[in-house]
């Protein structure tokens, strides 16, 4: 099914169409692009402009907020598979030339950036922490999509190779004004992949490399506020990605924890407004600040920051229930919570799976869980990984030392990374069987 795109201009008066006009010349859409790079993507920065390899000339390169390294082809016309194989000709060239060439390349184009300075410390970051396997992404964009590159781009995800297509409209108009119209294709990973597997990282992996950095109370915190608002943390190689519970692909922030540097934080004001109607992006930006470029919390300054992120993620507008649904309210959650023994733990989400038929009362069931002292066994609901909440504290002001010395005399064991043993976790199925034949 083609999607047909229709544009009329509201005043006082009938609807009045807007015609469509012409992108231009592709160096129009790539001077768009390299002053906001968000047309493409959030979390990018643009880090080259027509850089040389040895298969031609990058349109642009960027980073990207999770540490790969995105090639940027542009067409001033419709997308065909040729722009595709041009790209990936260009990844392929970027994944294999050596740290030190790649950091020449982009020397030599500095003066066509705005800010050299800042993009050759995020250059230098990002090489530093690269390994013998490169991550590079692919974005395409131009003025429509043939089907050919569409069916391409839909094989190519089976191999996990990540491919962003966007098209742009232009309409004009009547008193001349121009309106840009973006349509974007992201696939997402394909679960039945048929290339090589690739060894996946978990969130507490992560997490254990910002605690040998003694910054594991504020990666903990932020992950769970995350999790409690309903929020996914998708982990990659060496980030952990916040995203929407139904886009998974699409980033509202990122965590890189990197031993001797800090914990590396990237938001996307505009994200959080797209998912959040309630929210606007500068709303959002007075918040938790404007994010044109990471910041790093340190052992000096965490403390703050974090707490002004958790703040921000326990406010964010609940969808725990819809009109005339079922509640996550202490007269539901109470008795759920009950129904776990001695020797087993759950989730806020499991909690919620249980009491509203959705996981995303999480957060509602957190914050009951820190502010009611009546609230049924507090120290057996964990985060998603097992792990328990940096904020969790007793009746009378113990912290998570507390929770795990609980569990332990309950027989509960816990992995190097501080996650409860997964044989301990009760299944979300046998707390809906004991929900079911309790009555709760």
């Amino acid at each position: 099914m083609v999607a047909q795109v229709g544009i009329w201009s509201v005043g006082d008066d009938l609807p009045v169409r807007v015609e469509r006009s012409s992108i231009g010349l592709e160096a129009e859409l790539e001077l768009w692009v390299v002053a906001q790079p968000s047309l493409l993507s959030e979390g990018l920065q643009v880090v080259g402009k027509q850089l040389h390899v040895d298969a031609g000339f990058i349109d642009v390169l960027c980073l990207d907020a999770t540490g790969r390294w995105v090639i940027v082809e542009l067409k001033k016309a419709r997308l065909y598979r040729d722009a595709i194989v041009q790209a990936i000709d260009y990844a392929s060239c970027v994944q294999t030339i050596d740290g030190d060439s790649l950091r020449s390349s982009i020397e030599e184009g500095l003066d066509r950036l705005s800010d050299p300075e800042s993009v050759l410390e995020s250059v230098d970051y990002q090489l530093e922490s690269d390994d013998q396997d490169r991550e590079v992404a692919i974005i395409v964009a131009g003025a429509g999509v043939d089907p050919g590159l569409e069916r391409v781009v839909n094989y190519l995800g089976k191999f996990e190779i990540p491919i962003r297509v966007v098209s742009f409209d232009v309409f004009e108009a009547t008193d001349g004004s121009k309106l840009l119209v973006r349509e974007v294709l992201d696939e997402e990973r394909s679960k039945t992949a048929t290339g090589p597997p690739k060894k996946g990282r978990t969130v507490a992996e992560i997490g254990a490399v910002a605690h040998r950095d003694g910054l594991g109370e504020a990666f903990d915190q932020i992950v769970t506020a995350a999790e409690e608002a309903g929020l996914f943390c998708r982990p990659y190689k060496h980030s952990i990605m916040v995203t929407p519970p139904t886009h998974k692909n699409r980033f509202l922030m990122v965590l890189t924890p990197r031993e001797g540097v800090g914990l590396r934080m990237y938001h996307g004001p505009d994200a959080f407004a797209e998912f959040f109607p309630a929210l606007s992006s500068q709303k959002v930006k007075e918040d938790i600040g404007p994010s044109e470029e990471a910041y790093f919390l340190t052992q000096e300054n965490w403390q703050e920051r974090t707490q002004i992120l958790v703040d921000f993620l326990e406010q964010l507008p609940s969808t725990e229930a819809s009109e005339g649904g079922p509640k996550a309210d202490a007269e539901t959650v109470f008795p759920i919570a009950a129904l776990v023994l001695p020797g087993e733990w759950t989730t806020y989400g499991d909690i919620s799976s249980a009491a509203t038929g959705r996981s995303s009362a999480a957060m509602a069931i957190g914050a009951m869980a820190r502010s009611m002292s009546d609230f049924p066994n507090p120290h057996r609901i964990l985060n998603l990984q097992g792990q328990i909440p940096g904020a969790w504290r007793s009746d009378d002001g113990q912290g998570p030392e507390e929770c795990r010395r609980r569990l332990e005399a309950e027989g509960i064991t816990f992995t190097e990374t501080g996650a409860a043993s997964s044989d301990n976790r009760l299944p979300l199925e046998e707390l809906i069987i004991r929900v079911v034949g309790s009555d709760a």
